[in-house]
């Protein structure tokens, strides 16, 4: 974001300046005296000429900056923490993201585009309007549990340790590229 440059100074730079209004609430409560936390956070953010890396197809597939007019990235996200047993803490984490475009009438084509109804002109460009932001899946999920154990005769605590994560589909780019295309995916 650049700031306080005249008109004339802005207008120079390739890219327009990135501006934002963001809302969020969120709730902080703990319970059965302090064994369990649980914090949730809605929020919705609004972006205009909003900043992002993309392909130039043909050109060696070289990346360049643009703007994207309008963007919208609103969500939720919940957390909890569990105190099960003195040893045993459990977490368990979600979060729900829509991050998408709502303006982008010219936006670039990919590599290889042949349907000509969704990527026109010269130079190619396409209407992105409502494509899903990249690096920006719509689900996350977290859990882990935690369990540590004071050995016998030993001067050392265990800490035994297991964490699984989920995330659905996303795309790397924003060009709806399926070659850039991430399926869902579990550790």
């Amino acid at each position: 974001l650049v700031t306080g440059l005249s008109a004339a100074e802005a207008a120079s730079f390739p890219v327009k300046p990135e501006k934002s209004n963001d809302y969020e609430a969120g709730v902080r409560t703990e319970w059965l005296n302090r064994r369990l936390i649980v914090n949730a956070t809605v929020y919705d953010t609004e972006y205009s000429d909003f900043q992002v890396q993309t392909i130039v197809p043909n050109i060696l597939n070289s990346f360049i900056l643009t703007n994207i007019p309008k963007v919208r990235s609103r969500g939720f996200e919940l957390e909890s923490v569990a105190q099960v047993t003195e040893k045993l803490h459990a977490t368990l984490g979600y979060a729900y993201t829509d991050a998408h475009a709502v303006d982008y009438p010219v936006g670039q084509c990919y590599s290889g585009q042949t349907v000509p109804a969704t990527c026109t002109g010269s130079p190619a460009f396409q209407n992105l309007a409502g494509a899903t932001l990249p690096n920006a899946p719509k689900n996350k999920i977290n859990m882990s549990l935690d369990y540590k154990q004071t050995l016998p005769f030993v001067a050392v605590d265990a800490d035994l340790n297991a964490t699984t994560f989920w995330q659905s589909a996303q795309n790397f780019s924003i060009v709806k590229d399926p070659g850039t295309l991430q399926p869902a995916y579990g550790i």
